[in-house]
């Protein structure tokens, strides 16, 4: 079981955010690599600012930005929503279901 917070679709899309430009080898890396399963955030909980995050004040715009990329290459995602004690609770559960 491996948990990635940040895959190459998120690495295209900060490098497009910060660089203006998107080295054509993160598009070619993407291709090679699949996840069975996207749990896609809400923004739905306060934001934290723990001193490595940024861009609170647009959590709505970048928000749209991820999702537009996910649905983009028509990825299925679970959206994660709610206290952080109901999304651990929602997550355990599905993650149970591929154990069982």
């Amino acid at each position: 079981l491996l948990f990635c917070d940040t895959d190459l679709i998120t690495t295209e899309i900060y490098c497009r955010h910060y660089l203006v430009n998107v080295p054509g080898i993160l598009f070619e890396l993407e291709r090679m690599v699949t996840y069975d399963q996207y749990f896609f955030f809400g923004i739905d909980v306060p934001w934290v600012a723990d001193g490595l995050r940024d861009l609170g004040e647009r959590r709505l715009e970048m928000f749209n930005v991820f999702k537009a990329e996910l649905d983009k290459r028509d990825i299925q995602y679970e959206l994660v929503t709610g206290s952080f004690e109901e999304r651990e609770k929602r997550l355990i559960k599905k993650i149970d279901t591929y154990f069982n």
